[in-house]
């Protein structure tokens, strides 16, 4: 949605089991503040498809106590934080050495098992894992498929849908650095903004655009609250033209019952 992601899951565990559990504790424990999807514990690649959605996953191989796989795909902005707290929380199930590795739209950070806990290290500079990179092999080249996720900005041939685009990819490279719309994104569900909001950050504001629909939708803790219905993708550009992150966020805000969480 409102960023990409490359991502290269390395996990060792004596019990899959542990790791499917861990991971159900984390999403009921946040279901209220994140719109989980595609919800499935049986297996640990459904499990880990939960963070990691199955478009753009690979598999580089998976035994009974490890999987090392991939992902190239676009979410929500912010999702890198869900990915981090989810490996903080499953830290306990895994062998040393396990590890997350993350690069959003800029910077790169690494997670590493040790002691089940998690050694985070967001330098631009590889670290030396001798041990675990014989263990595991040579790097893989997952990395690729997320390029291609996070290519060049999408063109067609409707020229007011290509304005449309162009507004949204105008705004969100101003705003958050990043291309919304590359080649293969799905037009029905384009993020346009994602944050937290609370004292305690305890409710999560997203807004998204359906430019095959010509709505846009606004979301509290992943509910929908409004939605704005335009008459074709021309009329809809009156709006994206003039797009702006504080109204976004206000636009979700004014749904939040702000004195009865008081209470």
């Amino acid at each position: 949605m409102g960023a990409v992601y490359d991502v290269t899951l390395k996990l060792k565990y004596s019990s899959e089991q542990d790791v499917i559990d861990a991971t159900e504790h984390f999403v009921k424990a946040n279901s209220g503040k994140v719109n989980f999807s595609d919800v499935d514990y049986s297996s640990i690649v459904s499990a880990i498809q939960i963070i990691l959605p199955k478009r753009g996953f690979h598999i580089n191989s998976q035994t009974d106590n490890s999987i090392d796989c991939d992902c190239g795909f676009d979410a929500s902005y912010g999702w890198e934080s869900v990915m981090y707290d989810w490996f903080a929380t499953i830290a306990v199930t895994l062998n040393n050495g396990s590890s997350i590795d993350v690069y959003p739209d800029s910077g790169h950070t690494v997670g590493t098992i040790k002691n089940g806990e998690v050694v985070w290290d967001d330098s631009d500079e590889d670290e030396d894992w001798d041990e675990d990179e014989d263990e595991w092999g040579e790097d893989d080249e997952g990395e690729d498929d997320g390029g291609e996720d996070g290519g060049s900005a999408m063109r067609v041939e409707d020229p007011e849908l290509q304005k449309a685009i162009d507004y949204i990819n105008e705004f969100t490279e101003d705003e958050y650095g990043d291309t919304a719309i590359t080649e293969g994104t799905d037009l029905s569900d384009v993020g346009l903004m994602f944050t937290f909001a609370g004292d305690e950050d305890e409710y999560t504001t997203e807004v998204s655009a359906d430019l095959v629909n010509y709505t846009i939708s606004y979301f509290v803790n992943g509910e929908i609250v409004d939605q704005d219905k335009f008459s074709s993708i021309s009329d809809m550009n009156d709006t994206l033209r003039s797009l702006e992150f504080d109204w976004l966020y206000h636009a979700c805000c004014r749904h939040i019952d702000w004195d009865e969480d008081e209470e």
